[in-house]
């Protein structure tokens, strides 16, 4: 018998305003198990106690998140995956995302 290996564990993150396609479509894959959303204001909480396989954070503002405690943020996008969905991505927010630990930043319209 051939055993699948446990769905992808994804603990999404973003504020009103940004809700992308690419979010719902994770809904329906098979390999994702998307968690319930977490607000900026406790994903350091959700991220410890869900123990997610991946975070994906989708916001048009990415202050809403990094204005939290920087040691207990990094400690949590050193350790899981991170990926930002965002507005506007140029080269001051990549640097800023990258001094959070979190290597991928995507353009999401």
């Amino acid at each position: 018998m051939i055993t699948r290996p446990k769905p992808l564990r994804v603990l999404p993150c973003f504020d009103l305003t940004v809700w992308p396609p690419s979010v719902s479509a994770l809904r329906s894959a098979v390999e994702v198990n998307l968690l319930s959303a977490a607000a900026a204001s406790t994903l350091v909480y959700r991220a410890v106690s869900d123990e997610p396989d991946a975070i994906l954070i989708a916001t048009e503002d990415f202050g809403t998140v990094a204005d939290q405690s920087d040691s207990d943020l990094i400690e949590v996008f050193s350790s899981t995956s991170t990926v930002l969905l965002s507005g506007r991505i140029h080269a001051v927010l990549r640097k800023r995302a990258a001094a959070f630990h979190i290597r991928s930043s995507f353009l999401c319209r």
